[in-house]
């Protein structure tokens, strides 16, 4: 899959190209003018910083302060977790571990995981496609430009907007038999403007208030209250 290539290639130029070994940390209010890279260490950033370069790191968590500003984000075995109104000026991807957007965060780009949890809070938005290949997507609030996961639970609760398609792809290599239906809840005014394209057994359940396109491989389950 091309996601897990090139994040395993992101690891790869990390060890080899002058990565920090240990732990990176920036105060409030602290501008840095260059790449932040870290090989077994986390990286912590304040609020209101301006990071003015990428942040990666391999084998270790990535924290973003509330209202600060960084480039693109990368990581490797470790959680990534954006507070409030934090800006990202290109992609995040997570090979294994969680990503946590803050409520008014954007990204200005995708977000993806291989094994990982992805949730945006209120208010967040993302440029490009949510996605993952085996962690749960929730979004609350949030915009994105698309949802898509071959094996994780979708959720997109509280009004959240999906912008263009909403796709759950066939597990691809071998297989020993059928796979649980992956679950998939659009809540409360919540809207999904483009299809929705399952090429698996899904469960899909869609609020009596929910917007969507057009529906490919599944039958919609009408709910009414929090949940289905």
């Amino acid at each position: 899959m091309k996601q897990t290539a090139s994040l395993f290639l992101t690891c790869f130029l990390l060890v080899g190209c002058g990565a920090v070994m240990g732990d990176f940390s920036l105060a409030d209010g602290s501008t840095h003018n260059d790449d932040v890279s870290v090989v077994n260490g986390s990286i912590s950033i304040g609020d209101d910083c301006r990071v003015n370069g990428d942040v990666s790191s391999v084998n270790g968590s990535i924290r973003v302060g509330a209202n600060s500003v960084v480039g693109e984000i990368s990581a490797v075995n470790g959680s990534v977790s954006l507070a409030e109104n934090v800006s990202v000026s290109g992609p995040m991807e997570n090979v294994n571990g969680r990503v946590s957007i803050g409520s008014g965060s954007r990204i200005a780009g995708s977000v993806s995981t291989v094994n990982g949890r992805i949730q945006l809070d209120a208010g967040a938005v993302s440029d490009g496609t949510v996605s993952t290949v085996n962690g749960h997507i929730k979004l609350v609030n949030a915009e994105v430009a698309g949802l898509g996961t071959t094996n994780g639970n979708l959720e997109l609760l509280e009004g959240s907007h999906v912008k263009g398609r909403l796709k759950v792809a066939k597990p691809q290599g071998f297989s020993l038999g059928d796979h649980d239906p992956v679950r998939v809840v659009i809540g409360a005014g919540s809207t999904v403007d483009g299809p929705l394209i399952f090429e698996r057994s899904v469960a899909l359940f869609v609020h009596e208030t929910a917007t969507i396109g057009e529906v490919e491989g599944a039958e919609p389950q009408s709910f009414s209250g929090d949940s289905p």
